[in-house]
């Protein structure tokens, strides 16, 4: 009956069988941790301005001259 109850920890053990040593207890200890989610808003927002940003680039320069008279830059 105990191994049943290490049936996670055999699965991740035979996963890391192939593993070198250090990486296989580097490997169970990461399990052992609550996973977190690297990502957060402020990712999607930055990420969404420069995806904006960049291909509007020209046509928000063209505005502001357009705006300003057509002076020159």
């Amino acid at each position: 009956m105990p191994f049943l109850l290490n049936v996670d920890l055999a699965k991740r053990v035979w996963f890391a069988r192939y593993l070198p040593l250090l990486t296989k207890q580097e490997a169970i200890m990461a399990d052992n941790k609550d996973f977190q989610d690297p990502f957060n808003v402020f990712y999607f927002l930055g990420f969404l301005a420069a995806f904006l940003a960049i291909p509007l680039l020209p046509a928000t320069l063209t505005l502001i001259r357009v705006f300003n008279g057509y002076a020159t830059f």
